[in-house]
């Protein structure tokens, strides 16, 4: 039902205009309710609000626009706001409200909760100091379901935090955010903080999870320990405190074997963050992984598993043939992310004679993307590193088709020149902690990974084809490329350590890439060795995330 004129709307506005705070509040978070039970660009319908507030509505033979639903509501509050008539908790249901509507729609509407919820960060965090956990954690994860941080905001909630903790007299008292904290409140603040690249109070951060965590780890539902184990990822929490976390996580997920797809996703994806493998899980998924069990799978929840199998080196053929079974009938709207992901994860398992078909339909979705290069590029969706995955998976096939090779590593330099020229289309963060912008894509979207696999390709390349089957742009591209590579290194002064990604993209640029001790010492070894040769050498060293494949490639400079 849409009104065709603007008597309703303006019945509206004045409607909203005479509401309460209170009314205001139940009536966005009654819409937020709705559209969340809905689909994608749901629609806000008269039953959506009819009753609620004061029961009043505007009318029952038509409907609004959403944005003519929220826009009025959204006034009153502003407006509420200014006199003073607000609390903690109408400001953190409101931005909740707003970013539980964000989800679920589509189109002009999601930038104006955007601005809705922008517009509320002031208020928030006037209000911080006086807020209890559940108001606090509201704040912070809108903030994290919308992707768009305040800084200052973030760093008041540091404040408050440290200032709780440090307030040892009220400890033990209700009123202290520390004392009121819930598995589910620890988990949204270490992701809001992660998310938002800030970082977290050293003395809150360390009680949260050797304190709080390990004191209340049987408390923790598994989405909880899969949320703040990707946090304390992305902030670099030491290994060895993440830990037993990991292994109780392991322990919990092998005793329950209550098993979902979407947990099986996220649980598997966040072991391979840490390179570990959950021995314990994996012994009970045999049982488990069914046809029935991959039913109206998604690909993020299949290209997960496929991710988690890769990295953590995972062999498990019954798992891998529903996998792929599963994954068929995607392929033809799945993502280039998507397509790259498999066909990469099926060449690192060795799996290609048990799949020919798969790989030849992966590689003909895969092309047919390519046609549409342009538009998935400006939108984020082709990067440089799918073509250098794509790559890497024909060498590990041993494939002798130079014209794949021709086409993608052509596709690559195309991209790279891209992404230099429009490098603000994606994030407006994205690519700008290095003033050369070609040198800045190398770092951010190809990384240590990329470079590592780029030097086994191109050898391949020439070991098979030698290099008369490219054209001269392509083989200056690889030069400067390689050359621009070890000016990074040289000007950072990293000497072998390998080089970290911003990883928007975090299937394939690996984060937190470290290096192993073993790895180190070889790449020191080879480095004195090479000094007394009278040719220049590349070296180039492996991270762990590539296990049982040549750990350090060795070549006549090119």
């Amino acid at each position: 039902m849409r009104w065709r004129s603007g008597s309703g709307a303006s019945q509206w506005s004045k409607i909203c205009s005479e509401y309460s705070t209170s009314e205001v509040i139940k009536t966005l978070n009654r819409l937020a309710q709705t559209v969340s039970r809905g689909t994608k660009n749901a629609e806000i319908k008269f039953d959506s609000w009819k009753n609620s507030g004061q029961g009043t509505s505007p009318g029952q033979d038509g409907g609004m626009s959403n944005s003519k639903y929220i826009q009025p509501l959204h006034k009153r509050l502003i407006s509420l706001n200014r006199n003073g008539s607000t609390s903690p908790k109408d400001v953190s249901l409101a931005m909740n409200a707003y970013a539980k509507m964000y989800q679920c729609m589509q189109g002009e509407i999601k930038l104006q909760l955007k601005q809705y919820i922008k517009e509320l960060f002031p208020k928030a965090q006037s209000f911080m100091p006086l807020m209890n956990e559940q108001d606090f954690s509201l704040v912070l994860n809108a903030m994290s379901k919308l992707n768009m941080f305040d800084e200052q905001l973030l760093m008041h909630a540091n404040h408050v935090l440290e200032t709780n903790l440090n307030d040892v007299s009220k400890l033990t008292k209700g009123n202290n955010l520390i004392s009121q904290l819930t598995p589910q409140s620890v988990a949204l603040i270490l992701n809001a903080f992660a998310k938002a690249n800030v970082k977290m109070n050293e003395q809150v951060l360390t009680f949260m999870i050797k304190d709080y965590v390990m004191e209340n780890i049987n408390s923790f539902l598994v989405k909880h320990l899969v949320i703040l184990l990707h946090a304390c990822n992305k902030m670099d929490v030491q290994v060895s405190m993440v830990l037993p976390i990991l292994d109780h996580l392991d322990s919990v997920l092998e005793r329950d074997k209550v098993y979902t797809l979407q947990l099986v996703s996220t649980a598997l994806y966040t072991f391979a963050k840490y390179n570990i493998v959950p021995r314990k899980f994996l012994q009970g998924l045999n049982d488990g992984f069914t046809s029935v069990f991959f039913k109206n799978a998604t690909e993020v929840q299949l290209t997960n598993i496929y991710h988690a199998f890769a990295k953590l080196n995972i062999r498990n053929q019954v798992i891998i043939s529903q996998l792929n079974e599963a994954a068929k009938p995607l392929l033809s709207s799945m993502t280039m992310q998507g397509l790259s992901i498999i066909y990469y994860t099926l060449s690192r398992l060795d799996y290609k004679h048990e799949a020919p078909e798969l790989n030849v339909t992966l590689l003909k979705k895969i092309l047919e993307r390519l046609q549409l290069s342009k538009i998935l590029a400006t939108t984020g969706q082709l990067l440089p590193i799918h073509m250098i995955n794509i790559c890497f998976g024909l060498c590990i096939n041993l494939s002798n088709r130079i014209k794949l090779f021709q086409i993608f590593l052509n596709q690559l330099r195309s991209l790279h020149d891209f992404y230099t020229r429009y490098q603000q289309l994606r994030n407006d963060n994205l690519l700008k902690n290095y003033p050369d912008k070609r040198r800045n894509v190398l770092l951010e979207l190809i990384g240590t990974q990329g470079i590592y696999q780029l030097h086994v390709i191109i050898l391949e390349i020439i070991k098979k084809h030698r290099l008369d089957h490219f054209n001269l742009d392509l083989i200056r591209y690889f030069h400067c490329l390689f050359e621009d590579w070890n000016a990074i290194v040289d000007s950072k002064g990293l000497g072998s350590k390998s080089l970290d990604s911003n990883a928007f993209w975090e299937h394939l640029v690996e984060p937190n890439i470290k290096t192993s001790q073993i790895h180190k010492q070889v790449q020191c070894t080879l480095e004195e060795m090479v000094k007394s040769e009278s040719k220049p050498f590349i070296l180039c060293s492996e991270y762990d995330a590539l296990p049982f494949t040549v750990d350090i490639v060795v070549s006549s400079h090119l």
